[in-house]
């Protein structure tokens, strides 16, 4: 439905209070009692980007939303949708979407995860935070032994686990257990392309 951006979902999350967050290419709503009222019951408080508003969302389209489990803190990513004066940036509120604090302003960031108070924000370039998003470092050399992820590396994905956090890229699945400060590269052998790298002139599958 084109006629309005705020029926585009992409982004989704069931919080541990019980509120409902749906990002669309027209902000981010929110429900206090989506997931156990009837339909006609449901109520939604709809954000927008406002140029004229202070604390509010820097930008319409809502790729991911995400919860910080170790303060209940909403993270979101924004990317620009209409509005010239809309960017590609960061935020999160820590009282339910009554304010928000933006931060890594002109970065195009996929999504977001967790260790504490470390946050990571995977995009064009791969961020971290150790201080709960006071401070940031964009992480310039990621290796594992003599492999080295290139600068041109995009990063899509970010899981945290009880052995650390997990990165997706466009050069492999990337892991550290100890905030960024060291890293293990995990690659297929078998681009996504087609082809075999072991045996180049084997026959393949595009794809496998």
């Amino acid at each position: 439905p084109r006629f309005d951006n705020n029926l585009l979902g992409f982004g989704l999350l069931l919080d541990a209070e019980g509120r409902t967050w749906v990002g669309t290419a027209g902000g981010v709503n929110v429900s206090e009692n989506a997931r156990h009222e009837p339909l006609e019951r449901v109520s939604w408080r709809h954000i927008r980007h406002r140029s004229d508003q202070s604390g509010g969302i820097p930008g319409d389209w809502v790729i991911r939303i995400r919860q910080n489990p170790s303060d209940g803190a909403i993270w979101m990513t924004h990317w620009p949708a209409v509005s010239s004066t809309e960017q590609y940036a960061l935020s999160v509120t820590r009282d339910a979407g009554q304010r928000f604090e933006t931060m890594l302003r002109g970065e195009k960031i996929n999504d977001i995860g967790f260790q504490g108070s470390v946050i990571f924000a995977a995009g064009n370039d791969l961020f971290i935070s150790p201080d709960d998003g006071a401070t940031w470092r964009k992480v310039s050399s990621i290796r594992s032994g003599t492999d080295r992820i290139s600068d041109r590396a995009v990063f899509y994905t970010v899981s945290a686990g009880a052995d650390g956090v997990y990165i997706g890229s466009s050069e492999g699945l990337l892991h550290t257990g100890d905030g960024g400060l060291t890293w293990s590269i995990e690659r297929t052998g078998f681009p996504l392309s087609g082809g075999n790298v072991y045996l180049p002139d084997a026959a393949s599958v595009k794809g496998y």
